[in-house]
């Protein structure tokens, strides 16, 4: 219970200080990821190569590559009888596509794309302003075309895949130019919300009448701002698909940003769990003390 003598405004003022904590918080956990991963290359190589392994990402990979082969070679199905010549393409694409992306080359394939995309998107943030960024998958066209050829007396017309038509675009030219602004604000925007994030959980104890109570408040406010991060970064990860400029440049971004991100998902799932144990430790606490004064009025 707030005690009887602390004023209204103070009591107010916690609580301000405890909602402006719990927002900043998770923008300083994301910005702090951010760091560690975006601003550092061989990092953001390291958390994405290991989905090069991943049977479900390698699907999704195929499946981009076979959208953009079969886009690029037959445009948009517009007609009865190019839906079917696709649809038979995207059978033996997709199967070709698999075995290869399966192979233990496509790791190299896949860490150099994304050193490519890395390159495009923070390392030459200047240079690189106002400019697409690019998944580049061409090295795999040297094992696709001979498994292509092996069966093209089942394929509706000739198939030739080019080196370009396997440069996924995954983020159109403004929304990279918006990613790239946040990283060059990266750093502050970091120290900003984790001082203001310290300070607003420090104040909104001090200013608290019961401090225990404001401890089980500011713990579940942190979980429930931990759980909001987790849609938020489901919410963003669906705004960037939707910004790649075709459906395999999505698909691959996915894949890109799943890998990326999977750490960051799992201290927001960690600090959702570890902030909810202690607010209902804080209210048992709460409920104990309750108890002993209860007692000692009694007596």
């Amino acid at each position: 219970m707030p005690q009887r003598g602390t004023p209204v405004w103070m009591r107010a003022l916690s609580i301000l200080c405890l909602v402006i904590c719990c927002l900043a918080a998770p923008v300083a956990l994301v910005t702090g990821w951010a760091r560690t991963i975006l601003l550092n290359e061989n990092d953001y190589l390291r958390a994405v190569s290991p989905v090069a392994n991943d049977v479900q990402i390698q699907y999704l990979i195929a499946d981009a590559v076979t959208d953009q082969v079969v886009t690029a070679t037959l445009g948009e199905a517009s007609t009865a009888t190019q839906a079917v010549q696709a649809r038979l393409l995207r059978q033996v694409v997709g199967s070709a596509a698999r075995e290869v992306v399966a192979s233990p080359a496509f790791a190299d394939t896949w860490r150099q794309a994304n050193a490519g995309l890395y390159t495009m998107l923070a390392a030459e943030i200047t240079a690189g302003w106002g400019k697409p960024v690019v998944l580049d998958l061409s090295p795999i066209a040297t094992e696709l075309q001979p498994q292509i050829d092996a069966v093209s007396d089942t394929l509706p017309i000739e198939l030739q895949i080019a080196p370009e038509d396997l440069r996924l675009q995954v983020l159109d030219a403004a929304t990279a130019d918006a990613v790239r602004r946040a990283l060059l604000n990266l750093n502050r925007a970091f120290y900003i919300s984790t001082v203001v994030a310290l300070l607003g959980a420090a104040a909104s104890i001090a200013l608290a009448g019961d401090r225990l109570r404001a401890l089980m408040r500011l713990c579940f406010g942190l979980a429930v701002g931990a759980t909001l991060l987790i849609a938020t970064l489901l919410l963003a990860q669906g705004w960037a698909t939707g910004h790649a400029g075709s459906q395999a440049g999505a698909v691959a971004l996915e894949a890109v940003v799943d890998a990326a991100t999977q750490n960051l998902r799992l201290a927001s799932i960690a600090a959702a769990v570890v902030s909810l144990l202690l607010a209902a430790l804080f209210a048992g606490l709460g409920s104990l003390r309750g108890s002993v004064s209860r007692s000692s009025l009694v007596g």
